[in-house]
């Protein structure tokens, strides 16, 4: 059975990881990010990449516009792509900067996975997987995340909804809240004051103890899933959010 995958925010942290976990089940990969030198730097093979920023409205209606399924019995694709900016009180936000992640986080999880489910059906002999990468902001407020909080919640929302319209027999989402996971994200978190996010100092903490989870562990959670759902194991968790902190 031929398989692909394809993942944004490709080029480091969790979306490099899932990357390379699944290229070694045998998936090839499909890569996209929106620096065009870091895609071409990758050490995973790709059958096909596109440079998008996911911020960009202009990029986001225009990403995945040509993919083709036919080729493939399983695509899985991974909304990984997301930043946090900007950190700080409501009531100092910037809106523009706040618009960019609300599309980044957001909408482009929605649209692009609207571009892939549409794919699906249009190859007779494919079925699809969506895997939404969201955060336990989605479902609780944390001062200071006025943005990625209400973008993750917006994408959880939406994913929700295409669960529910979706054709399962053909294709199928869920959300994964990876965790406290060591990314760049991570790095820009506890160099945050605490005017701009009163709870930094847990953040900082966490890293002191070592107890931030590798990009690798989500990735690997992932991979088990689907092979265990490949071997009829356990079912893919349609509609789901799963939070792998802690466990």
């Amino acid at each position: 059975m031929k398989k692909l995958a394809i993942i944004t925010g490709i080029t480091a942290g969790i979306g490099l990881a899932t990357a390379r976990a699944l290229a070694d089940d045998g998936f090839e990969i499909y890569g996209i990010a929106r620096n065009a030198e870091k895609l071409g730097a990758l050490d995973v093979a790709m059958v096909g990449s596109e440079v998008c920023d996911l911020a960009v409205e202009a990029d986001v209606k225009g990403c995945l516009s040509d993919l083709d399924l036919r080729p493939w019995s399983l695509a899985v694709l991974v909304n990984n792509a997301g930043g946090l900016d900007p950190i700080g009180r409501f009531d100092h936000i910037d809106l523009g900067v706040t618009n960019h992640t609300m599309m980044l986080n957001g909408l482009a999880p929605i649209f692009v996975s609207k571009r892939f489910y549409s794919a699906v059906l249009a190859a007779p002999g494919c079925t699809g997987r969506i895997v939404q990468i969201t955060s336990g902001a989605a479902l609780r407020p944390i001062a200071g995340w006025t943005s990625y909080c209400m973008s993750k919640a917006a994408m959880w929302m939406g994913t929700q909804v295409m669960a529910e319209e979706m054709d399962v027999a053909r294709c199928q989402v869920m959300a994964l809240s990876p965790g406290v996971v060591a990314t760049a994200m991570q790095a820009q978190i506890r160099n945050a004051t605490e005017a701009t996010m009163p709870g930094v100092a847990w953040f900082r903490q966490m890293a002191a103890d070592d107890k931030l989870a590798t990009p690798a562990a989500p990735a690997s959670w992932l991979r088990a899933l689907l092979r265990d759902e490949a071997a009829g194991r356990r079912a893919f968790p349609h509609g789901e959010s799963v939070d792998l902190f802690g466990s």
